[in-house]
């Protein structure tokens, strides 16, 4: 059983946890913590996570089989958000620099053209993606392409 389908079960016996001795191998924690806390301890689910949101003016048109106004060209004011997550920090104490996340996308991807700058369909659900892939430890991108568009691209668990 993984670590998720573990902590799924761990949640239906969390009371269970908090009456009797959690015991993990770097650690023995006594009656009277919560289930809560030994079930953190036991299945090392202790994660940093960090969010880093910027603003991308760009402009794009997509290729589409049918009739649209998406197929003209047209800009956005794109609100992007990247979330990171780690287990441990790195030598600098970061999950990841925030610097090098504007770097890596603002940098390339403002006032620019999505169709030139891209190999694909840019679409708001395959720039998510994409925005993802660049990033070291991202596992979400929420795009807010207007106030009523928005879309999560979420990376699977490997």
């Amino acid at each position: 059983m993984d670590n998720k389908n573990r902590l799924r079960a761990g949640w239906r016996n969390i009371y269970k946890l908090s009456l009797q001795d959690c015991r993990t191998k770097t650690t023995t924690v006594s009656r009277g913590t919560s289930g809560l806390d030994c079930l953190l301890q036991e299945y090392s689910i202790n994660m940093y996570y960090v969010s880093k949101q910027m603003e991308i003016a760009g402009c794009h048109r997509l290729t589409l089989p049918y009739e649209s106004k998406c197929r003209k060209m047209h800009g956005h004011n794109w609100i992007v958000t990247v979330h990171c997550k780690a287990k441990e920090l790195n030598a600098e104490g970061m999950v990841v620099d925030f610097k090098v996340i504007k770097e890596k996308i603002h940098g390339y991807l403002d006032h620019g053209d999505f169709n030139e700058l891209l190999p694909f369909n840019p679409t708001a659900e395959n720039i998510a993606r994409w925005i993802c892939e660049q990033v070291e430890h991202c596992y979400r991108v929420d795009i807010e392409e207007s106030r009523n568009n928005k879309v999560t691209y979420i990376k699977d668990e490997e």
